[in-house]
This record gives C-alpha cells, sequence and structure tokens, in this order.
C-alpha cells in the first residue's frame, strides 16, 4: 500500500469523527485507500505479437496521487496537438490571503470568479494596441489550491500563447515579445474586475459575517489589498511549452515522493515542503497524521469542478479558429480529441484488449501460464488505467 494510502486508511475514522463537516469528501478518500489495492483487476491481449499484461486497477479520482500521471499523460497529447509556433508565457494570479476564508466557504463561485477575473484581466490588456491589439487570445488556466506546505493557497496558473487575431481577422503578436507588457498594468486589472465581480455576487455568498453590513466593510479593506500577477517564463521553444506546463495541470497536492516518514506509533507525518520565504529552501515539516489529512482535505474540489479550462481560440467550441490561425502562421494541426489515452503493446505499440478480472482470477491466469508471465511481470507496476 502506497505511504499516503497508508496514513489515510489508518486514520479515516477518527479523522471524520474530529471533523464532521468534512464527511461530504469521504467518497475521495476511500477512492485514495482503494486505488490499486482492491479485488478488481485487469488483463490485456496484444492482437498483434500475443504478449500479455495484468495490473490492479486504478480508482480514477482525479485527487489521487497514483492516477495523476496518466492523466498528465493525456493532458499532454491533446494540448501538443494544438501547439503553434510561437512564444508561450506562463503567468500566475494569486488573491490575497485574507480572502482565503472566504474561498474555502464559497468555492464553487469563488473559484468561478478567480477563472472569469483573470481571463479578463488578460483579453483587457492583450486588446489594448500598446500590448498586442488582440481581439481573440488563446490561453489555458488551471486552478491549484495549495502552497507547499500543504496550506490553502487558492491561485491560477495561465499558459498564454503569444499570438493573436484583431477584429479584422489579421494576426497580430506582442509588440514586444520578451516583455510582454507590466505586471502592474494587469494587476490593477485582474484586481477590479475580481472586486466588482465579488460584489455583485455578495448576496449569495456563505460567510462568517453577521450581515450585510461587516460583509461590505471587509471588501473595502480587501481593496486595499494587493492582488499579485507574476509573468514567470516565456517559452520560446513550443515542443517544451506543454511538458513544462503539463507539471501543473493534473498535479495533486501531495505525492508519495514527498513523504519522508510516517510514524504510526506517534501517529506523525513527516513531509518535504518547499520554504518560499527562505529562498525555495526544501525543508521538512512534521504534522500530526489527523492535521495532515484535514490539510489534504482542503484541497478536494467541488465535484464536477472544471480545474482545468481553454480560452479563446484553444477552447474546444473554437476548434476551427485554432486552425485558420494555424494556416496563417503556415503550419498544420490535427487536433486531438480523446477522453482517455489508449493502452499500447509495450512490445510493438498496438493497441491492446482488456478485459476486467478479479485478482483471484490474475492468480490462477499467472498459475496456469507462468512462463507467459515472467517477462510481463513489470508492466503489473507500469500499466495504469
Amino acid at each position: 500500500m502506497e505511504s499516503i494510502q497508508q496514513i489515510f486508511d489508518d486514520n479515516i475514522f477518527n479523522f471524520f469523527k474530529s471533523y464532521p463537516k468534512e464527511i461530504k469528501k469521504v467518497k475521495v478518500f476511500k477512492h485514495i485507500i482503494g486505488c490499486r489495492n482492491g479485488n478488481k483487476a485487469f488483463l490485456t491481449t496484444c492482437p498483434n505479437c500475443g504478449h500479455q499484461s495484468y495490473g490492479l486497477t486504478n480508482c480514477g479520482d482525479r485527487h489521487c496521487p497514483v492516477c495523476s500521471s496518466r492523466k498528465n499523460e493525456l493532458f499532454i497529447t491533446k494540448e501538443k496537438s494544438k501547439l503553434l509556433p510561437v512564444n508561450y508565457y506562463h503567468i500566475t494570479f494569486t488573491v490575497p490571503h485574507q480572502v482565503n476564508d472566504l474561498f474555502y466557504h464559497n468555492q464553487e463561485l469563488l473559484y468561478n470568479i478567480l477563472f472569469k477575473s483573470a481571463i479578463g484581466a488578460l483579453k483587457e490588456v492583450l486588446s489594448n494596441d500598446k500590448y498586442m491589439g488582440a481581439d481573440k487570445i488563446g490561453v489555458t488556466a488551471i486552478l491549484h489550491t495549495w502552497g507547499s506546505n500543504l496550506c490553502y493557497h487558492p491561485h491560477l496558473h495561465t499558459c498564454l500563447a503569444g499570438v493573436g487575431l484583431d477584429n479584422k481577422g489579421n494576426v497580430v503578436k506582442p509588440k514586444n515579445e520578451s516583455y510582454i507588457f507590466p505586471a502592474a498594468v494587469i494587476q490593477k486589472i485582474f484586481k477590479s474586475i475580481f472586486l466588482k465581480e465579488l460584489n455583485e455576487n455578495i448576496d449569495k455568498l456563505n460567510t462568517s459575517f453577521d450581515d450585510l453590513f461587516f460583509m461590505k466593510d471587509f471588501l473595502i479593506e480587501l481593496s486595499k489589498k494587493e492582488f499579485i500577477v507574476n509573468i514567470r517564463d516565456t517559452m520560446t521553444n513550443p515542443n517544451s511549452v506543454i511538458n513544462y506546463f503539463a507539471r501543473y495541470a493534473n498535479r495533486v497536492c501531495i505525492s508519495k515522493s514527498k513523504i519522508v516518514d510516517y510514524d504510526r506509533e506517534n501517529n506523525n507525518v513527516t513531509f518535504k515542503y518547499k520554504d518560499y520565504k527562505d529562498n525555495s529552501k526544501i525543508k521538512e515539516m512534521t504534522l500530526n497524521s489527523l492535521e495532515f489529512m484535514r490539510r489534504f482535505s482542503l484541497h478536494i474540489l467541488p465535484e464536477r469542478f472544471r480545474k482545468i479550462r481553454s480560452y479563446g481560440f484553444l477552447a474546444p467550441a473554437d476548434d476551427k479558429l485554432l486552425l485558420l490561425l494555424a494556416e496563417k502562421l503556415h503550419t498544420k494541426l490535427s487536433i486531438i480529441k480523446l477522453r482517455k489515452l489508449p493502452i499500447l503493446c509495450k512490445y510493438c505499440s498496438t493497441e491492446v484488449n482488456l478485459i476486467l478480472v478479479s485478482v483471484d482470477d490474475i492468480h490462477q491466469i499467472i498459475n496456469d501460464n507462468i512462463q507467459t508471465f515472467k517477462e510481463g511481470r513489470d508492466s503489473y507496476e507500469k500499466l495504469i488505467l
């Protein structure tokens, strides 16, 4: 059992006893505990070379550390099929920490406002002829809710294509491709849109304030705080863009590799984290197992909430516009639309036939075909549905 699974399995009863309000998240914890750990398995057979392999089925939950790598492969495959021969820009949008509590108790509403504010700010600044003069831009945005120490820290990572179309359909690029626009300019726009949206939705908020008066007072104070927009990287090699940005796509708040120790006797978890306040030094933090689970639970998203969104000519509904833009840039795209990656034979790359079976069935098949499975054993560890 994976160490994170072990921590959850050992402490799930006491966790929900201590934090009964989190019971709606029990399904996610049960998925992770049961991932590749139950009686469900799969058997694959290659129709071309006959090679067989087997493995335990995954839970498929987007919060699961085991399942995230397969989802990232799919993200990379689809996004690479949309790459244009232009610069790309990694830009992050962060709200003041004073609004974190409001975010946590109004997740779906405020995450949507965060997306709307960031994309609205990008559209507004890039429509200015001083910076690009684009009527249509292309951007992919990814929601993250954690800092490296697992505390609640909602922010957006965006990947902006350094090209657009003006209102006449002409291709336009940033006036200064190495310095697309000043961060101070877009910060003001981002802040303005966010506060406007928050005010317009004030009656929908679930708050700890006793009445609307105190909420409005809080918003006045919030307007005095700094909203951060960080233009982090300019990526000039399109082939490396998606591999770089994929690190942010389906990442979960903590992976097995960051767990240093699980002390079952004292019920403590020690993990590695990056301290950005101390020159990004790698440090270790030890938490009680229940506090570790509480911090993990902060980052469980509302059911069916889309944390990865594409806008403008990168939106799924605008494929024709993307193809037109590619043509104007003298490049050809073959846009890939897949819901799930096919499983390929490790020896001949043919798509395999897959059947779901029980673990007991797998044991029987292995006993009956021990020689056939000698080489296939390592596939047991690698194949992820």
